[in-house]
């Protein structure tokens, strides 16, 4: 019986990810933080944007978390808590590690407080809070902490600077061979007149991706290298009055000059979700063999 070729494609993608996964860890990534970290309808956030970094890059990652988010692959798992303090989240990521693990944490806690308060020392104390309970739970895990994005709502957030310069030092106090904790400077190159929406605040789509690669460019340096990379190559197609066609492209490793069988996967979604990345276990399987493969993907402009 001839499967369809969405369903064949997606037994090949399973038994890659599972060839994969038998050679590479798959890491458990918990991203903690307010609504920067959650998302929401208005705003962007960083996590779909670092998931498709890392899944490019070839790294097995899950996001895990307690709350959930829809993203352009579907639900992104997370623990975003919209308008809470670090306080607050101590006590989530708490109960959070009681039943559950994660090998990475991804910490931006700093925003929803005031200034008048001289919230500093109670935010360092309930960050340290959030890594012994991670601790606790994996005493190997690796924590990455962020000095925040900026925010152009002022006086209320006057502290932020200070808050930042605290949290390199803090970071490297506790920062241990076993288990890492490593500063992530998203405030540097962070500009809230560009890279926020009109609230001065919330990321938009610019500083999402700013934030997304600060974290990528993190955590490869403490993670393991994958076990296969991919090295697509982006194709200018067709302009059209609404888009911008750009296949990604997989050409055979042997590349002797003779005619090639080709492969065209198309990945669904209706040009507005879902994402080419899904199928680059297959087309670099395919590759390999001999096949060109050509991935269509529309890109708005």
């Amino acid at each position: 019986m001839k499967l369809p070729l969405t369903r064949l494609a997606f037994a090949f993608l399973l038994a890659a990810s599972i060839s994969q996964a038998a050679e590479q860890k798959i890491y458990r990534i918990l991203p903690v933080g307010d609504s920067i970290t959650e998302g929401g309808k208005t705003f962007s956030n960083y996590r779909y944007p670092l998931w498709e970094k890392l899944h490019a890059a070839g790294y097995l990652v899950e996001f895990v978390g307690s709350r959930s988010s829809e993203s352009r692959v579907g639900p992104l798992v997370h623990e975003g808590h919209g308008g809470k303090n670090a306080e607050f989240l101590a006590g989530a990521v708490g109960e959070y590690f009681r039943t559950n693990t994660a090998d990475v944490v991804l910490i931006h806690a700093g925003h929803n407080h005031t200034n008048t308060e001289a919230p500093v020392p109670g935010i360092l104390a309930a960050t340290e809070k959030m890594i012994r309970a991670a601790r606790a739970a994996n005493p190997k895990i690796i924590v990455l902490v962020a000095q925040v994005i900026p925010s152009g709502k002022l006086p209320k957030y006057e502290y932020i600077p200070e808050l930042n310069n605290a949290l390199a030092q803090f970071a490297l106090r506790l920062d241990t061979a076993e288990s890492p904790v490593k500063i992530v400077n998203q405030a540097e190159d962070f500009d809230w007149r560009t890279d926020t929406i009109d609230d001065h605040v919330h990321p938009n789509t610019r500083g999402a991706e700013k934030m997304a690669a600060k974290w990528f460019a993190a955590l490869t340096n403490v993670i393991a290298a994958p076990a296969q990379t991919f090295h697509p190559k982006i194709i200018e197609y067709k302009k059209t009055g609404h888009a911008v066609l750009l296949p990604h492209g997989f050409s055979p490793t042997n590349s002797a000059s003779k005619p090639r069988p080709a492969i065209a996967f198309f990945f669904g979604g209706g040009w507005t979700s879902e994402t080419p990345i899904l199928f680059y276990p297959e087309c670099a399987h395919f590759a390999a063999k001999g096949f060109v493969e050509l991935e269509p993907v529309a890109s708005a402009f």
